[in-house]
């Protein structure tokens, strides 16, 4: 019985923390056999690590499926895969929430996939949260009262995808748009998996 209530509460802890956690829009992008495949979807995780300043992106190509599969088809080389990127983010590099500033710069870090790393740089924006703006909240330690933008693209042969059966092999192109931001807590460091101990 105890072994029963064990599960039950460790199952409950679980929903409770993901039902929690705000998924930020995401758009994947890249042509087939001269055909272009995208699929757009709440599919991606941002984190912010405080302790270390480091910036998290946790993309689940699973989500990205519609349920069609004449539209997911170029999906199938991704299936239950996870693309991370982690790059440090000094605290200093967001904006001042008693302004409306947007800070735009460069991040460089690294990218994960299929058991690969790679060094990867982005264009990022960082600004105040519209709804955040009608609240008029200045709590710097906020992470929620941020938005985020930024968009890269990666070679699939450089993650060894391109020898899957669907071959891709053209650029993927990947967009975050309105990203929300996640406080990453003692004890979710699974939630970034293979990236939460890369430098």
């Amino acid at each position: 019985m105890q072994r029963i209530l064990l599960l039950f509460l460790l199952s409950f802890t679980f929903l409770v923390r993901s039902q929690n956690l705000r998924q930020s829009n995401t758009y994947v992008r890249t042509c087939l056999n001269d055909v272009e495949c995208s699929s757009i979807n709440s599919s991606s995780y941002l984190y912010y690590d405080e302790a270390t300043q480091k910036f998290y992106l946790k993309i689940d190509f699973n989500q990205m499926k519609t349920g069609l599969d004449s539209v997911d088809f170029w999906l199938e080389d991704l299936n239950d895969t996870y693309l991370y990127f982690v790059s440090s983010l000094p605290r200093e590099q967001f904006p001042n929430l008693s302004s409306y500033n947007v800070k735009n710069f460069k991040m460089n870090g690294q990218l994960f996939l299929n058991s690969v790393w790679r060094s990867q740089s982005i264009d990022i924006s960082i600004y105040r949260a519209e709804n955040d703006m009608i609240n008029n909240t200045t709590n710097a330690n906020r992470f929620d009262a941020y938005k985020v933008n930024f968009s890269f693209s990666f070679s699939p042969k450089d993650f060894n995808i391109h020898k899957k059966p669907q071959r891709l092999t053209n650029v993927i192109f990947v967009g975050v748009g309105a990203g929300q931001i996640n406080v990453l807590k003692a004890g979710m460091e699974n939630e970034v998996g293979e990236a939460y101990n890369r430098d």
